[in-house]
């Protein structure tokens, strides 16, 4: 069972900062990891807003660290949406996770979007326009491996376990169970 899952180091920086000391600790994971049996599968960076992919990829070339699968978080709220050049492109969010994609495909690598929804902040995650963004994108990210929408149900911890059912959470389904629209997309 365990040879089956993808253990991603780390988690958006939080307290590290790449490439220094976010590549030592890449490096003692996946040594870590490969000396309990060289199938587990490990990779990252799992950064936010699509940073540093390029230079996790040079890095494990450079350093001749094992690297099973790119990652990378992103939302249409990041900074790269929202700038002058990029606001009036509607497909921005695809645009820019597809770059990084690209990233991956050159090393022969799989690419795991592994955080992503219609957006933070004021966006909302609870009506049809959260599934209208997964309709329009999801045709548009067949390359990818790997996406998982942030989070599975509105009950984690980043919310202090709100209990009213429609607070704009993260999840697909509410803190009670009821399935959203983005859950039927």
């Amino acid at each position: 069972e365990v040879q089956q899952w993808h253990f991603e180091v780390w988690n958006e920086m939080w307290g590290v900062t790449f490439p220094e000391p976010y590549m030592s600790l890449y490096n003692a994971s996946a040594i870590a990891l490969k000396s309990v049996h060289p199938s587990l599968r490990v990779g990252g960076p799992a950064t936010m807003q699509t940073l540093d992919v390029a230079g996790f990829i040079n890095a494990t070339r450079t350093m001749g660290l094992p690297v099973d699968f790119v990652s990378t978080h992103f939302y249409p709220t990041d900074p790269q949406c929202l700038t002058a050049g990029t606001k009036s492109d509607q497909d921005c969010f695809a645009h820019t996770v597809l770059a990084a994609q690209q990233l991956a495909e050159e090393i022969k690598k799989p690419f795991f979007l592994t955080e992503y929804n219609n957006g933070l902040g004021s966006s909302s995650r609870d009506d049809s326009s959260a599934a209208a963004f997964i309709f329009r994108n999801v045709g548009m990210l067949t390359k990818l491996d790997l996406f998982s929408w942030w989070t599975f149900s509105d009950v984690f911890e980043e919310q202090w376990m709100r209990s009213d059912p429609f607070h704009n959470g993260f999840g697909l389904m509410t803190v009670q169970g009821t399935r959203k629209p983005a859950w039927r997309a």
